[in-house]
């Protein structure tokens, strides 16, 4: 489930908006997947969580010092 509390920025283009990528069955119609697509730069995601720049450290995660 997606967390929509996180505000989202793509950390490879800046855009602020993403949306769910749907594919075309055989009927013709729309399906959902599970991947998400910047709105930006197209580039495609499935946690939209860890993909943002404003992402949440993860337990077990190294910290880099620069």
């Amino acid at each position: 489930m997606t967390n929509l509390l996180i505000p989202f920025e793509c950390p490879i283009c800046g855009a602020d908006g993403f949306r769910p990528v749907t594919v075309k069955g055989r009927d013709g119609l729309p399906r959902p997947t599970q991947a998400y697509e910047c709105r930006g730069c197209s580039t495609m995601f499935r946690e939209r969580e860890r993909f943002t720049k404003h992402r949440r450290s993860v337990a077990g995660e190294r910290k880099t010092e620069s």
